[in-house]
């Protein structure tokens, strides 16, 4: 098993951990995860595009938190770079790159695209933490 291979079997892993919340699982009524939600991060898991395997092992799993309105959240941090991905519904994102400092240089919202379009998109955002690099710079314009 590649390195790669062992980071997308560790986060499928973890968003599959999530269906386990049940309603009001935080005891102020959190919704579990939305179903379009569970099934866009199983469909992007796999398909995350690269150039360079070793990006996505650099960067590890991001840290995945379910929001009390069934959303989900993925927070990578490389050296002086973080981002925030969250995952609103099918097609529809929100992210935030931030810096050291904690101040956010950009920010968006993707809404109703196709999901090789979420793909493409998501995978630049997590290739600009680990290599500073922004391959595809219409990301932050659309």
């Amino acid at each position: 098993m590649s390195r790669d291979s062992e980071v997308r079997s560790k986060l499928k892993e973890e968003v599959f951990a999530l269906q386990s919340h049940e309603y009001d699982w935080n005891g102020t009524g959190g919704l579990p995860i939305r179903p379009d939600v569970f099934a866009m991060l199983n469909w992007l898991i796999p398909s995350f595009c690269f150039p360079d395997d070793r990006i996505l092992f650099r960067l590890g799993v991001p840290q995945i938190t379910l929001n009390d309105d069934g959303t989900v959240d993925w927070f990578w941090e490389y050296h002086n770079r973080s981002l925030n991905i969250r995952f609103l519904c099918s097609g529809s994102l929100k992210y935030g790159r931030f810096f050291e400092d904690n101040s956010m240089e950009v920010a968006g919202v993707l809404v109703n695209r196709s999901l090789s379009e979420i793909n493409v998109r998501a995978s630049a955002l997590a290739q600009w933490v680990c290599t500073g690099v922004l391959q595809d710079p219409e990301v932050f314009t659309k």
